[in-house]
């Protein structure tokens, strides 16, 4: 069964091959972002050989066969296992669409109007900034509360993975969170939204896959070809059509695009390098850990001024303004070059770890925290994923309910 071996290694070569398209993009270096010295490099590739190595370490010393096979996709328990996902799903989805109004009814005041989201969108993208950085510093009862709500569409993208994999026609219910997830985006106006519940969505559906008899496998891996065609070109074309509205400002569309979605992928490691040449300060964990030091501050424990807002500084890289500095400026902020090789190594162990988990254990839990660490190592060239911990917690807690109603209803069981 060769496929066992290829999953357990799907997020390290993720991980691999796109900081290999990132480093290649930036050594061709169109635009003349700053040249990366040799401390910068050491830096960079003492973080990327630590991640790597921390995976490897453990994928060598876990001693696996074959995948355990799930309860329920045994065919006498495939009937109340769809019908009570699929109710579970449909669930999630009207709570997020319920988030989406009330956030939408919110902010309406605040940005003039709906009509303002196609007369004036940079208007409205700027006031978005505003209004999450005033729910860092204070408490908004109605963003909350439909921030909160919204957040039901990561488990509605998780679930619908799974879903997709049916046989039935049931599985068509599935795709119902990609057009939501593209609603999401432009209540938000911006692209991270939509490849982030995108992603969670496709690699719920890949790891799911694995799990099936071989007959199976093969027919939902030719159905898995087709999304990673649509999917690529789904979140591409949105970005590109967010881009041309931003380049009113600066003139030509085209031109802007290629720019910026070349600014997007290499861009974050020019503007670590400008980091290391500046004078900083180490943060001793806050950058790493940000969402946990972040309601630290909220409950006074600590002085908010000391974790900062929820983005960072803006630097110029290409005659492009980023605030993205690869997953590498928060360890290297945090732990400096020797715990930078070691919390990175751990981040390596622990996504393979969390792969063993799920092949020991199919859950809805574990699913989802594979899914989170791949997707993490896949935006690593951006920033680090995992630094908005406690609300990842919140997710967690949405798909372990579902966990819980299959193990009442005795259709699998943890360990």
């Amino acid at each position: 069964m060769q496929r066992k071996y290829f999953v357990r290694l799907i997020p390290l070569l993720i991980f691999i091959i796109i900081w290999i398209i990132v480093i290649v993009l930036y050594l061709l270096n169109p635009y003349h972002y700053p040249t990366l010295n040799f401390h910068s490099w050491f830096i960079v590739v003492s973080a990327l050989l630590s991640v790597i190595t921390g995976y490897l370490i453990v994928h060598i010393f876990l001693h696996e066969d074959n995948l355990i096979p799930v309860k329920y996709f045994e065919k006498r328990y495939s009937v109340t296992f769809e019908r009570t996902i699929v109710y579970y799903e449909l669930f999630l989805l009207f709570i997020t669409i319920l988030g989406i109004y009330l956030y939408l009814h919110a902010i309406a005041g605040n940005i003039g109007g709906l009509q303002n989201y196609v007369l004036r969108p940079i208007y409205v993208r700027v006031k978005l900034i505003e209004l999450r950085a005033q729910a860092f510093t204070g408490w908004n009862l109605s963003l909350s509360l439909s921030s909160y709500l919204i957040s039901f569409i990561y488990a509605a993208n998780l679930f619908g993975g799974v879903v997709y994999t049916f046989q039935t026609k049931s599985r068509y219910i599935g795709l119902i969170p990609l057009p939501i997830n593209l609603i999401y985006s432009i209540a938000m106006v911006g692209r991270y939204a939509l490849v982030n519940t995108t992603a969670i969505w496709f690699f719920a559906f890949w790891f799911t896959i694995y799990f099936y008899d071989s007959k199976r496998y093969e027919k939902l891996t030719l159905r898995l070809r087709k999304l990673i065609v649509f999917l690529s070109l789904f979140v591409i074309a949105f970005i590109v059509w967010l881009l041309i509205i931003r380049s009113v400002i600066e003139g030509s569309a085209t031109d802007y695009v290629v720019k910026y979605i070349y600014a997007y992928l290499s861009g974050p490691l020019a503007a670590f390098h400008k980091f290391t040449q500046s004078n900083f300060s180490f943060s001793y964990g806050v950058e790493t850990f940000h969402s946990i030091f972040k309601w630290l501050a909220k409950f006074g424990i600590i002085d908010k001024y000391y974790v900062g807002g929820p983005n960072l500084e803006w630097t110029m890289v290409g005659g492009i303004a980023l605030n993205t500095y690869t997953f590498v400026y928060s360890f290297y902020k945090d732990f400096g070059i020797f715990g930078l090789t070691i919390v990175a190594a751990l981040w390596g162990g622990l996504s393979r770890m969390a792969l063993h988990w799920l092949e020991q254990s199919y859950s809805f839990t574990r699913l989802f925290i594979v899914s989170i660490f791949t997707f993490s190592l896949f935006m690593s060239f951006y920033a680090f994923y995992l630094k908005i911990f406690t609300t990842l917690v919140f997710y967690l807690i949405i798909t372990l309910i579902a966990d819980l109603i299959m193990r009442r209803k005795r259709l699998y069981y943890i360990n």
